[in-house]
């Protein structure tokens, strides 16, 4: 979804820099990797490298359960060596590589920023909405 709504609303300096995606794993169990099967992860793959026009220029993995970390590694065995240079799952309460990344700044105070909570960020949803009728 996310990749949809950078595709739609794509900006030079979007294509020419990339984007730095956050994904938040808080949450996820069991039952999210059982649906992680190899044919997916080869077609998420084979989507961000392949399909999207601008490639993320990092992927920052937080709390993530051990027990999703066999399905990100065979996701990671379908990328090619540059995307997984770009990928970047922080150990437990470790997030100083974002902070150098985005910046501090720019985050919400969960990820350690100083810039608000994601609670005062929710109001993102109703634009999301205008792009997707789920």
């Amino acid at each position: 979804m996310v990749g949809d709504v950078t595709i739609e609303n794509a900006t030079a300096q979007t294509e020419i820099c990339g984007a730095v995606v956050i994904s938040d794993n808080v949450g996820l169990g069991l039952a999210h990797v059982a649906q992680f099967t190899p044919a997916w992860a080869k077609k998420v793959s084979t989507i961000f490298q392949e399909v999207y026009p601008s490639m993320p220029k990092r992927i920052h993995v937080v709390n993530m359960p051990g027990i999703m970390e066999a399905s990100y590694n065979m996701v990671k065995g379908f990328m090619k060596d540059k995307m997984r240079d770009r990928l970047v799952v922080h150990p437990k309460g470790d997030l100083s590589r974002l902070h150098e990344d985005v910046g501090k700044e720019v985050l919400p105070e969960e990820y350690g920023g100083t810039n608000g909570t994601l609670e005062e960020h929710a109001g993102i949803q109703p634009f999301l909405n205008l792009f997707f009728l789920w």
